[in-house]
């Protein structure tokens, strides 16, 4: 000590030692007695009287004096132990993986409440109002209950709290004490609420069931694409290219997931139970099968996963890459998998056996994983979320094996669909039958005594019911229900995925032409003449379309690679137009230039 007094130019030194400020009453130096360690902190570097000592315990401020040692400021020693005091918005990044290490815990808050976290306003805010770590995660998950859904800044604390809560990994007891505190938010408390959870989640469900009728759909759907957006995948419409089915099961996706059924809809239903338009609209699977090519294609028989998710499979193959064939045909009644393997023997192969996914069938039939009707608290469509879970893990399995080269194709088939709003219709059929009701009572053994309801269809030895009636006798469904004959029931899809190779290239030209590669290419309308191209794509491509001024038209294969959009009676101005080309609903080619020039000659002298 005595050579630190002769040699050091500080105005103040610390000393350590066991001894206390009495030892010394004949001191020629002022003696300050400093056992507290927050206190000491206090005289090493100014910026802790910024901190109230209340924001730790004896042993935290013990251990940053320690530190101290090495790092002789807050500034050192948060940056070498947290990360640079300029970038802590970043750090939180890190947090779940250090979240087991109480000190780096407590660092980044100090951290936080002395040089906060840059421009990142809603870490800041929630920093703010902390008093210790635990108060700053509660923060990260109150903070935005502060802000209305329509003022301009929230879309943005949105998002960056959203990122926030995943980084910090969800804590179940917080996510549970939001999902209810924000219930008190009214139906705008779906506003808040995140994909991050299965508990909120459910709660999405629950306030859809509850608030549904007081948004406008376009409302909802907005909010859905911010808050869930795979929910909002799966209300996205699969165009169909026929009415009954575009708005049949757009209306069915909606109504499954609010939890009603609306009396409109029943009206089609009813319709339908007599009319059947299905038998014209949708041909029979078994006649579509013989046409697919199974050269490397490996099968995957999805059991009960109906039309109803192919806006969804469509979303998810648009994120992933990947292009979709799809076919949609009916299956056999009654709407059962003992009646709907014809396909078995066709599509599995020697080298490609046919590989059964049955997570699906087995949420909707038996109710697996808690998910059951029969209970109060589980009479909303919850289980969708697990399903749609459960396409994305098909499908990014499916990415995975055709980059490996594992094969060629995916095909995708499923035996039949299945009925949600029969199972919340809660009606049994008046009519007496001989034989009790099969598979929920959708389906009904014939006997002689028995007369055909008019909602009934025949179905070989059985009736199906094509409204959302019940034969007696039957337990009730847990989940959803199959066997009859509603469109929801019969309609099946087959989807033939392959790869879409980021490396296509795409010309269009007149459809008499052929490419140019040098220039812009043009066709010629007049009255009677209606714009038509040609497109030339260096793979083969299924369904293909194109965009052009706002208009959407279909693309007919003619040869290989070769596709034609024989008339765009909208495309009548001189001008040079950008079009988009989709395949299976994805973009392969933007922004293409086609020049379009008004026919000279008798047209114009006519005029």
């Amino acid at each position: 000590m005595a050579k630190a007094v002769e040699s050091t130019t500080a105005e103040v030194l610390y000393i350590e030692t066991h001894k206390s400020k009495d030892s010394y009453p004949f001191s020629l130096y002022s003696i300050s007695d400093l056992k507290n360690p927050y206190e000491i902190l206090c005289h090493l570097d100014g910026m802790t009287a910024g901190l109230v000592e209340g924001y730790g315990s004896k042993e935290e401020w013990q251990y940053a004096l320690a530190e101290f040692q090495e790092y002789p400021s807050w500034q050192q020693l948060i940056s070498a132990k947290i990360g640079s005091i300029y970038n802590l918005d970043i750090v939180i990044s890190t947090y779940q993986q250090n979240s087991a290490d109480k000190k780096w815990l407590w660092l980044y808050f100090i951290g936080l409440k002395l040089f906060y976290a840059g421009n990142d306003s809603y870490l800041n805010k929630a920093i703010e109002a902390a008093s210790s770590p635990g108060e700053l995660v509660h923060n990260l998950y109150r903070t935005i209950l502060e802000v209305e859904p329509t003022d301009s800044i929230f879309a943005s604390i949105y998002e960056r709290r959203k990122a926030h809560l995943n980084a910090i990994g969800n804590p179940l007891d917080e996510v549970n004490n939001f999902c209810k505190i924000v219930q008190s938010k009214g139906k705008y408390a779906l506003c808040y609420l995140t994909d991050n959870t299965i508990q909120e989640k459910e709660l999405i469900f629950k306030l859809l069931d509850r608030y549904s009728e007081d948004f406008e759909r376009a409302e909802l759907f907005s909010i859905l694409e911010r808050i869930y957006p795979d929910l909002r995948a799966y209300l996205t419409p699969y165009r169909f290219k026929n009415e009954l089915l575009d708005s049949y099961f757009q209306e069915y996706k909606y109504q499954k997931v609010v939890n009603k059924i609306f009396p409109n809809f029943m009206e089609v239903v009813a319709k339908q139970a007599v009319n059947r338009d299905y038998n014209i609209i949708l041909p029979p699977r078994s006649s579509v099968i013989e046409k697919i090519d199974v050269t490397n294609a490996q099968t995957y028989f999805t059991d009960a996963m109906g039309v109803e998710y192919l806006g969804y499979i469509m979303s998810r193959c648009h994120a992933l890459k990947l292009m979709a064939k799809i076919t949609v045909c009916r299956c056999e009644l009654p709407s059962i998998t003992s009646r709907n393997k014809e396909f078995w023997d066709v599509l599995s192969t020697e080298r490609f056996p046919i590989i059964t996914v049955d997570k699906i069938d087995k949420i909707k039939h038996h109710g697996e994983e808690g998910y059951d009707y029969s209970r109060e608290d589980r009479k909303l469509p919850i289980y969708l979320i697990r399903e749609l879970e459960l396409i994305d893990e098909l499908l990014k399995k499916i990415k995975t094996n055709l980059t490996n080269g594992d094969y060629q194709k995916a095909i995708l088939i499923a035996d039949h669909g299945a009925s949600r709003l029969a199972v919340i219709h809660e009606t049994e059929n008046l009519w007496e039958m001989e034989s009790n009701g099969k598979h929920s009572g959708r389906c009904c053994p014939k006997s002689e005594v028995d007369e055909r309801p008019d909602s009934a269809t025949d179905a070989e030895d059985f009736w199906a019911l094509a409204n959302y009636d019940r034969f007696k006798g039957s337990r009730k469904a847990n989940v959803e229900v199959h066997g009859g004959a509603t469109l929801e029931e019969i309609a099946v899809p087959i989807i033939e995925i392959s790869y879409l190779n980021a490396a296509i290239e795409v010309k269009i030209m007149p459809v008499d032409s052929t490419a140019l590669f040098v220039g812009i290419p043009e066709i010629t309308v007049s009255f009677r003449k209606k714009a038509a191209i040609k497109i030339f794509a260096t793979e083969k491509l299924v369904d293909v379309s194109v965009v052009i001024d706002g208009h959407v038209y279909e693309a007919n294969p003619i040869d290989d690679n070769f596709y034609v959009v024989e008339e765009m009676a909208e495309i009548r101005r001189a001008k040079t137009y950008s079009v988009d080309v989709f395949a299976s609903g994805m973009p392969v080619a933007t922004a293409l230039p086609l020049r379009v020039k008004k026919e000279s000659g008798s047209e114009k002298s006519i005029l």
